[in-house]
Protein backbone atom coordinates (compact mmCIF):
# COMPACT_ATOMS: atom_id res chain seq x y z
CA UNK A 1 0.00 0.00 0.00
CA UNK A 2 2.88 2.37 0.91
CA UNK A 3 4.51 1.64 -2.44
CA UNK A 4 1.28 2.53 -4.26
CA UNK A 5 0.93 5.81 -2.33
CA UNK A 6 4.57 6.67 -3.00
CA UNK A 7 4.10 6.05 -6.70
CA UNK A 8 0.98 8.23 -6.79
CA UNK A 9 2.78 11.03 -4.92
CA UNK A 10 5.74 10.86 -7.31
CA UNK A 11 3.40 11.03 -10.29
CA UNK A 12 1.68 14.12 -8.86
CA UNK A 13 5.04 15.82 -8.22
CA UNK A 14 6.29 15.02 -11.74
CA UNK A 15 3.03 16.19 -13.27
CA UNK A 16 3.19 19.46 -11.34
CA UNK A 17 6.81 19.98 -12.42
CA UNK A 18 5.92 19.39 -16.07
CA UNK A 19 3.00 21.78 -15.84
CA UNK A 20 5.22 24.48 -14.34
CA UNK A 21 7.98 23.97 -16.95
CA UNK A 22 5.50 24.08 -19.83
CA UNK A 23 4.43 27.57 -18.78
CA UNK A 24 7.94 28.80 -17.97
CA UNK A 25 8.90 32.11 -19.58
CA UNK A 26 12.04 32.23 -21.68
CA UNK A 27 14.21 34.96 -20.17
CA UNK A 28 17.10 34.72 -22.65
CA UNK A 29 18.48 38.14 -23.69
CA UNK A 30 17.29 38.66 -27.24
CA UNK A 31 17.50 41.04 -30.22
CA UNK A 32 14.62 40.88 -32.71
CA UNK A 33 13.43 42.75 -35.79
CA UNK A 34 9.93 43.31 -37.14
CA UNK A 35 8.78 42.19 -40.57
CA UNK A 36 6.42 44.11 -42.85
CA UNK A 37 4.11 43.82 -45.83
CA UNK A 38 4.63 46.76 -48.19
CA UNK A 39 4.05 47.86 -51.75
CA UNK A 40 6.72 47.68 -54.43
CA UNK A 41 9.00 50.73 -54.21
CA UNK A 42 7.56 51.80 -50.85
CA UNK A 43 9.77 53.33 -48.15
CA UNK A 44 8.94 51.97 -44.70
CA UNK A 45 10.34 51.81 -41.17
CA UNK A 46 10.66 48.77 -38.90
CA UNK A 47 11.91 48.56 -35.30
CA UNK A 48 14.65 46.44 -33.76
CA UNK A 49 13.97 45.38 -30.17
CA UNK A 50 16.03 44.39 -27.16
CA UNK A 51 14.28 42.13 -24.64
CA UNK A 52 15.24 40.41 -21.36
CA UNK A 53 18.15 42.85 -21.14
CA UNK A 54 20.47 41.68 -18.30
CA UNK A 55 22.35 44.98 -18.33
CA UNK A 56 24.79 46.16 -20.98
CA UNK A 57 27.17 49.06 -21.27
CA UNK A 58 27.78 48.72 -25.02
CA UNK A 59 26.75 46.67 -28.02
CA UNK A 60 27.29 46.50 -31.78
CA UNK A 61 24.69 45.13 -34.17
CA UNK A 62 24.36 44.51 -37.89
CA UNK A 63 21.13 44.63 -39.82
CA UNK A 64 21.58 42.21 -42.72
CA UNK A 65 19.20 41.84 -45.62
CA UNK A 66 18.63 40.70 -49.19
CA UNK A 67 20.49 43.13 -51.48
CA UNK A 68 17.26 43.98 -53.34
CA UNK A 69 16.24 45.93 -50.22
CA UNK A 70 17.83 49.34 -49.63
CA UNK A 71 18.63 50.68 -46.16
CA UNK A 72 17.94 54.43 -46.13
CA UNK A 73 18.64 55.34 -42.50
CA UNK A 74 18.93 54.09 -38.92
CA UNK A 75 17.53 56.20 -36.08
CA UNK A 76 17.63 55.79 -32.33
CA UNK A 77 14.83 54.12 -30.38
CA UNK A 78 13.85 54.51 -26.75
CA UNK A 79 16.47 52.44 -24.94
CA UNK A 80 19.69 54.45 -25.27
CA UNK A 81 20.22 58.21 -25.42
CA UNK A 82 20.74 59.87 -28.80
CA UNK A 83 24.30 60.69 -27.76
CA UNK A 84 25.03 56.99 -27.25
CA UNK A 85 24.29 55.74 -30.78
CA UNK A 86 26.78 55.54 -33.66
CA UNK A 87 25.55 54.64 -37.14
CA UNK A 88 27.88 53.57 -39.94
CA UNK A 89 28.20 56.09 -42.76
CA UNK A 90 27.63 53.34 -45.38
CA UNK A 91 24.40 51.40 -44.92
CA UNK A 92 24.31 49.00 -47.87
CA UNK A 93 27.66 47.24 -47.78
CA UNK A 94 27.92 43.65 -49.08
CA UNK A 95 28.55 41.71 -45.87
CA UNK A 96 31.19 39.51 -47.49
CA UNK A 97 33.36 42.59 -48.23
CA UNK A 98 32.82 44.33 -44.88
CA UNK A 99 35.65 43.52 -42.46
CA UNK A 100 33.62 44.41 -39.35
CA UNK A 101 30.58 42.50 -40.57
CA UNK A 102 32.67 39.45 -41.48
CA UNK A 103 33.92 39.14 -37.91
CA UNK A 104 30.36 39.12 -36.62
CA UNK A 105 29.05 36.78 -39.31
CA UNK A 106 31.87 34.32 -38.56
CA UNK A 107 31.24 34.70 -34.82
CA UNK A 108 27.56 33.85 -35.22
CA UNK A 109 28.04 31.16 -37.92
CA UNK A 110 26.02 33.01 -40.57
CA UNK A 111 27.04 32.88 -44.24
CA UNK A 112 27.50 36.50 -45.40
CA UNK A 113 27.61 35.82 -49.14
CA UNK A 114 24.00 36.68 -49.99
CA UNK A 115 23.48 39.72 -47.79
CA UNK A 116 24.09 43.43 -47.56
CA UNK A 117 24.60 44.89 -44.10
CA UNK A 118 24.37 48.08 -42.06
CA UNK A 119 26.12 48.64 -38.74
CA UNK A 120 24.91 50.43 -35.60
CA UNK A 121 26.59 50.60 -32.18
CA UNK A 122 25.63 51.85 -28.71
CA UNK A 123 27.92 52.86 -25.85
CA UNK A 124 26.88 54.44 -22.56
CA UNK A 125 28.75 57.57 -21.55
CA UNK A 126 29.34 56.30 -17.99
CA UNK A 127 30.16 53.06 -16.20
CA UNK A 128 26.56 52.07 -15.42
CA UNK A 129 24.60 49.35 -17.20
CA UNK A 130 21.55 49.93 -19.35
CA UNK A 131 18.81 47.46 -18.32
CA UNK A 132 15.94 48.89 -20.42
CA UNK A 133 13.89 46.87 -22.92
CA UNK A 134 12.04 48.11 -25.98
CA UNK A 135 12.89 49.63 -29.35
CA UNK A 136 16.67 49.77 -29.67
CA UNK A 137 16.65 51.47 -33.08
CA UNK A 138 14.51 51.94 -36.19
CA UNK A 139 15.52 50.95 -39.71
CA UNK A 140 14.08 52.80 -42.72
CA UNK A 141 14.16 50.70 -45.90
CA UNK A 142 12.98 51.00 -49.49
CA UNK A 143 11.32 47.96 -51.02
CA UNK A 144 12.38 46.71 -54.47
CA UNK A 145 10.11 47.13 -57.49
CA UNK A 146 9.78 43.36 -57.87
CA UNK A 147 7.12 41.71 -55.67
CA UNK A 148 8.34 38.83 -53.52
CA UNK A 149 9.47 37.83 -50.04
CA UNK A 150 12.78 39.24 -48.84
CA UNK A 151 14.94 38.41 -45.82
CA UNK A 152 15.94 40.84 -43.09
CA UNK A 153 17.65 40.01 -39.80
CA UNK A 154 19.77 41.38 -36.99
CA UNK A 155 23.10 40.03 -35.70
CA UNK A 156 25.04 41.21 -32.68
CA UNK A 157 28.78 41.22 -32.09
CA UNK A 158 29.57 39.11 -29.02
CA UNK A 159 33.03 40.67 -28.80
CA UNK A 160 31.47 44.16 -28.69
CA UNK A 161 28.53 43.45 -26.35
CA UNK A 162 29.55 43.87 -22.73
CA UNK A 163 28.49 45.13 -19.32
CA UNK A 164 30.07 47.75 -17.08
CA UNK A 165 32.50 45.14 -15.74
CA UNK A 166 33.75 44.63 -19.34
CA UNK A 167 32.25 41.13 -19.35
CA UNK A 168 30.79 39.90 -22.63
CA UNK A 169 27.03 39.34 -22.60
CA UNK A 170 25.38 36.69 -24.79
CA UNK A 171 22.17 37.36 -26.72
CA UNK A 172 20.07 35.37 -29.12
CA UNK A 173 18.95 37.15 -32.27
CA UNK A 174 16.17 36.96 -34.83
CA UNK A 175 15.21 37.48 -38.46
CA UNK A 176 12.04 38.25 -40.35
CA UNK A 177 10.53 38.78 -43.80
CA UNK A 178 9.61 41.79 -45.90
CA UNK A 179 6.71 40.83 -48.16
CA UNK A 180 6.56 43.12 -51.20
CA UNK A 181 3.29 43.31 -53.08
CA UNK A 182 2.38 44.95 -56.39
CA UNK A 183 1.78 48.67 -56.10
CA UNK A 184 -1.84 49.66 -56.08
CA UNK A 185 -2.71 51.20 -59.46
CA UNK A 186 -3.31 54.94 -59.48
CA UNK A 187 -6.96 56.01 -59.48
CA UNK A 188 -7.50 57.73 -62.83
CA UNK A 189 -11.24 57.81 -63.51
CA UNK A 190 -11.91 56.38 -66.96
CA UNK A 191 -8.53 54.66 -67.47
CA UNK A 192 -10.11 51.25 -67.12
CA UNK A 193 -7.23 49.23 -68.60
CA UNK A 194 -4.43 51.18 -66.86
CA UNK A 195 -2.52 52.25 -69.97
CA UNK A 196 -2.47 55.92 -68.94
CA UNK A 197 -5.07 56.95 -71.54
CA UNK A 198 -8.85 57.32 -71.63
CA UNK A 199 -10.00 56.14 -75.05
CA UNK A 200 -12.07 53.62 -77.01
CA UNK A 201 -10.03 50.72 -75.56
CA UNK A 202 -11.45 51.53 -72.14
CA UNK A 203 -14.94 51.86 -73.63
CA UNK A 204 -14.69 48.44 -75.26
CA UNK A 205 -13.42 46.86 -72.04
CA UNK A 206 -16.36 48.17 -70.04
CA UNK A 207 -18.81 47.00 -72.71
CA UNK A 208 -17.27 43.52 -72.61
CA UNK A 209 -17.52 43.44 -68.82
CA UNK A 210 -21.19 44.46 -68.86
CA UNK A 211 -21.85 41.78 -71.50
CA UNK A 212 -20.09 39.17 -69.37
CA UNK A 213 -17.09 38.76 -71.66
CA UNK A 214 -14.46 39.62 -69.02
CA UNK A 215 -14.30 39.48 -65.23
CA UNK A 216 -13.96 42.27 -62.67
CA UNK A 217 -10.26 41.43 -62.24
CA UNK A 218 -9.68 42.53 -65.86
CA UNK A 219 -10.66 46.10 -64.95
CA UNK A 220 -9.09 48.66 -62.69
CA UNK A 221 -12.26 48.78 -60.68
CA UNK A 222 -11.76 52.20 -59.08
CA UNK A 223 -11.30 53.72 -62.56
CA UNK A 224 -14.34 51.97 -64.03
CA UNK A 225 -16.85 52.56 -61.21
CA UNK A 226 -17.34 56.20 -62.14
CA UNK A 227 -20.44 56.89 -60.03
CA UNK A 228 -19.03 55.15 -56.93
CA UNK A 229 -21.87 52.68 -56.37
CA UNK A 230 -19.50 49.68 -56.30
CA UNK A 231 -20.94 48.42 -59.59
CA UNK A 232 -19.91 48.87 -63.22
CA UNK A 233 -23.03 49.35 -65.29
CA UNK A 234 -24.45 51.22 -68.27
CA UNK A 235 -24.38 54.38 -66.12
CA UNK A 236 -20.59 54.11 -65.86
CA UNK A 237 -20.40 53.48 -69.60
CA UNK A 238 -22.34 56.71 -70.19
CA UNK A 239 -20.03 58.61 -67.84
CA UNK A 240 -16.99 57.16 -69.60
CA UNK A 241 -18.25 58.42 -72.96
CA UNK A 242 -18.64 61.88 -71.41
CA UNK A 243 -15.03 61.82 -70.10
CA UNK A 244 -13.75 60.85 -73.53
CA UNK A 245 -15.17 64.04 -75.07
CA UNK A 246 -13.91 66.23 -72.23
CA UNK A 247 -17.14 66.58 -70.30
CA UNK A 248 -17.33 66.50 -66.49
CA UNK A 249 -19.38 63.86 -64.73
Amino acid sequence: MKKILSFVLLAVILGTSLAISSFATDDTPHYSIDGATVEAGETFTIPVYISNNPGINGTKLFVYFDPELTCESITNGEVFLNSEITVASRLNVPAATNTNAMKTFTEQNVDPQDYNSACVAFLKNNDSNNTSNGVLFNVTMTAPSEPGTYFIGVLYSYASTFNSNIENVEFTYGSNEIVVEDSAPAVVPGDVNGDGKINTADLKLVKRYIAGGVSASDLIWANADLNGDNKVTATDLKNLKALMVGQTI
